[in-house]
């Protein structure tokens, strides 16, 4: 084994702690524009349950309403603790996972609206479905695509 030299070790150390910082600004943004998102959800949300009101089950709209607030709510919470947190005290991998999470929770839900509200038999709202569902995916993409390195 050869001795690894002092001023390689010394880059390494500024490799790691670039990509540190680096992390930490991704998930600064992240958090930065969690609230745009919610809120379009909180807006969309309630705008596709009536228009699937009259042709998907009551149940199955309330149920998936109820779960696209809740998930949100979550979201906009952490998002609140997040930036409560000093700055010194983020560790990044402390805040990057529950947002993934959180991310991934409401991204579950728009994508169980595609099969849930999804009526077989009526094409405007099929048209509706597929136009909100298209805004969030486009929207979600562009939220989230300013963070990848």
């Amino acid at each position: 084994m050869t001795p690894i030299s002092a001023p390689a070790v010394v880059a390494h150390a500024r490799r790691d702690s670039r990509r540190l910082q680096i992390l930490a600004a991704q998930v600064r943004l992240l958090y930065g524009n969690s609230n745009l998102g919610i809120a379009v959800t909180l807006v969309a949300t309630p705008i596709l349950g009536r228009l699937q009101w009259s042709v998907v089950s009551h149940r199955i709209v309330l149920a998936w309403c109820l779960y696209m607030f809740l998930v949100s709510a979550a979201r906009f919470t952490l998002g609140r603790r997040y930036w409560r947190t000093k700055p010194a005290h983020r560790r990044t991998a402390t805040w990057g996972t529950p947002f993934a999470i959180g991310a991934g929770l409401a991204g579950a839900g728009w994508g169980a609206a595609g099969i849930l509200l999804y009526p077989e038999a009526h094409l405007a709202n099929q048209a509706f479905l597929f136009f909100i569902l298209g805004g969030m995916m486009l929207g979600a993409a562009s939220l989230l695509a300013r963070t990848s390195p």
